[in-house]
Parts: structure tokens; sequence; C-alpha cells
């Protein structure tokens, strides 16, 4: 059966984790996010003169996501912080505040601690406005 409205959200397994792509049906366009590896934006293509272009190219396999994502972090949600706090400390309203310090080399929190954790699947909807797919995360 043909798609009748505008914009669809489909899913398909990318390895252990589930690609949610957010599609639109009139020109191509695309984002496709990994919830369960950091709610990635995996990648994003748009339409410019009925050609579709792919402006975000993430890792095509989950290996590949598992082994890079740790080391560009394309496409990676860097909450609450980007950037480096060294020694993953950072002082707020004269508290000070100890982080993990995942980049060991340097003695650094690197990038937030979010990138590489689950994020629940609310809900997925699409019509002929917009498409949509609301995540959570809980910690």
């Amino acid at each position: 059966m043909e798609n009748t409205t505008t914009y669809s959200v489909t899913q398909k397994a990318f390895g252990k984790f589930t690609e949610y792509r957010l599609v639109n049906n009139q020109n191509g366009s695309y984002v496709a996010v990994v919830p369960e590896y950091g709610a990635n934006l995996n990648q994003a293509a748009i339409s410019v003169n009925d050609q579709v272009h792919e402006i975000l190219m993430g890792p095509e396999s989950y290996e590949a996501l598992i082994s890079e994502n740790n080391i560009y972090y394309k496409g990676s949600k860097l909450l609450p912080f980007p950037n480096r706090l060294n020694h993953g400390t950072y002082s707020f309203n004269n508290k000070t505040f100890h982080l993990e310090t995942n980049e060991k080399a340097r003695g650094c929190s690197l990038h937030g601690l979010v990138s590489d954790k689950p994020f629940i699947v609310v809900s997925t909807s699409a019509d002929n406005n917009s498409a949509k797919l609301v995540t959570t995360y809980e910690y």
C-alpha cells in the first residue's frame, strides 16, 4: 500500500539497535536517529532542486557506530556540556562537582554524559505537516 501522507516514520534494524527514519515522502528529505545509542542523529539529507543531498553521513553499521562515535561524536548529543571538563571537575553556585573522566589520556570529561546512553522512544507520529520522534533519557 502506498503511503498517502506527506511525512512518515519508519523503523529498521541497525545491528542490536533500531534506526528511526523521519521522511518527507514528497521530496525524499530525511533524518535517521538511533535512540538506543544517545538518540544519535545518524544521517540527514535535504532536497535541493529535486535532488536529495546527504548533509550528515553517520556510520553505516552498528559496529562502526559503536567504534567510531566515541572518537568523532558525529550526530551525538553533547549534554549537559560540550567540550572538556579538566579532571571532570566544575563549580556552580560555590559547589564543586566531579564527573566521570571518559577521556583518560587527558584526564577529562569529554562531550557530556549521554552520547552513548540508551534513550527510550516515547512516541512517533507523522501526518501531512510533520514527522515526530519523541525520546527521553532517564538517569
